[in-house]
């Protein structure tokens, strides 16, 4: 249909963890960001097949700082922490600290989104935390996985939400 039609645009989102496969200097979340990084690799590969197979297609890649989302409560009820009786355990207060810590609402998120893909933008950084991340990373690829980058970012304002590393932490 894309191909048949005049005029049409694919959207795909990835995160700021498909630039830079981090999170904090004590977690890991390789499959997370393989994942990303694999949608942003395709995207950027469909840009190219496109302009040569069909040029009326075009591609963006949406890549998100922290967003104020349900994204905590949804993948915590789907992994099984609620009890079978709608019981919360606790996943309320995660999920709102969760929305209520992120520099980004989701409400802001979407409309960043929506005029990335107006304004015709293959790539679309959402939240002021993405842009900075996003500078950081192309300024000094080497750098960003010493362990003095989360607290260089934290001094820009990046991360401030998330808890102090434990002392030591690398």
């Amino acid at each position: 249909m894309l191909l048949r039609s005049e005029r049409a645009r694919i959207v795909n989102t990835s995160s700021v963890n498909g630039f830079w496969a981090g999170l904090s200097p004590t977690e890991s979340i390789v499959a997370y960001s393989t994942a990303k990084f694999a949608v942003r690799g395709f995207s950027e590969a469909l840009i190219s097949d496109l302009r040569l197979r069909a040029p009326h297609v075009e591609v963006s890649v949406v890549l998100p700082g922290y967003v104020g989302t349900s994204l905590v409560r949804n993948s915590m009820t789907y992994l099984g922490e609620k009890d079978g009786h709608g019981v919360d355990d606790g996943v309320g207060d995660i999920d709102r600290d969760f929305r209520a810590n992120a520099p980004t609402t989701a409400v802001s998120a979407a409309e960043d989104i929506l005029e990335g893909v107006r304004a015709g933008r293959w790539r679309i950084l959402v939240g002021e935390d993405a842009r900075i991340l996003d500078e950081a990373v192309r300024a000094d690829p080497l750098g960003v996985y010493q362990a003095d980058f989360f607290s260089r970012m934290r001094e820009r304002g990046v991360f401030t939400a998330m808890p102090e590393p434990p002392a030591g932490a690398k």
